[in-house]
């Protein structure tokens, strides 16, 4: 059963990031590569990184989009001006929903329960209201989805949305322990974490170019015996909200 570490791809999107863009910055300016400006080099890094992760996970959204989009940017050094934008982006959605179609069998919510002996269990519905185990994991790419955590032994989760919306209900979630914990990953998209107001929540989320609220504080009661909810991760170009229920 392979796992992936959340952290470990957060670290090398930015390594990579950083270095890539030092690199396309030097060349641009020596002519090795086309003059580009600064904003230019930031969404090739972002659309090349979400268009090899589409080619991983075979989304076909991430993979169309992501090419959409860099041939925006390139489009007269490519000599295709009279497609851009609308055109292009246009087949890519019309090609992305075709794939799909013909293709059913990657979807784009994935959850990884612990125990499991195929370790994921796709759903295409954007309303997700299923029994889970103490282990959550989910993502969305270009849609939006609405999870709701049904769990008796809830302990962790990790949530990742970009080019789209996520939120997620607590309500149903019962642990028996002291602390329990979701890592989140925002990139240009929004995030809604919908917590129960006996809960403490910790905010313990990094934020680049983005906005991170936390709403409904006045209704906060917390209980002794209600779990500590620790929130970690990232938001880039986005936004997360924390709100009290």
């Amino acid at each position: 059963m392979k796992k992936h570490s959340t952290h470990s791809i957060d670290k090398l999107f930015w390594g990579v990031f950083f270095v890539a863009g030092a690199a396309m910055l030097i060349l641009s300016k020596l002519g090795t590569l086309p003059e580009m400006s600064f904003v230019s080099i930031v969404f090739t890094i972002i659309f090349a990184w979400t268009f090899i992760k589409g080619l991983f996970t075979l989304n076909f959204f991430e993979i169309l989009f992501s090419a959409a989009f860099l041939a925006c940017i390139y489009d007269d050094a490519l000599g295709i001006t009279a497609l851009t934008p609308w055109t292009l982006l246009g087949a890519a959605l019309l090609g992305s929903i075709g794939l799909s179609i013909l293709f059913p069998g990657k979807r784009r919510f994935h959850f990884f329960h612990r125990g499991r002996s195929d370790d994921s269990v796709p759903y295409a519905e954007d309303i997700i209201d299923v029994p889970d185990n103490e282990t959550i994991h989910l993502e969305n790419s270009f849609g939006a989805s609405i999870k709701y955590i049904n769990s008796q032994h809830f302990r962790n989760a990790r949530l990742e949305t970009s080019f789209g919306e996520m939120k997620v209900y607590y309500d149903n979630a019962f642990t028996t322990e002291k602390q329990v914990y979701t890592k989140i990953d925002v990139a240009f998209g929004n995030m809604v974490l919908y917590v129960p107001k006996t809960w403490q929540v910790i905010n313990n989320i990094d934020c680049s170019f983005g906005a991170v609220n936390i709403k409904n504080q006045k209704s906060y009661t917390p209980q002794e015996d209600a779990p500590v909810l620790v929130i970690t991760g990232s938001v880039a170009f986005g936004a997360a909200e924390i709100i009290y229920m």
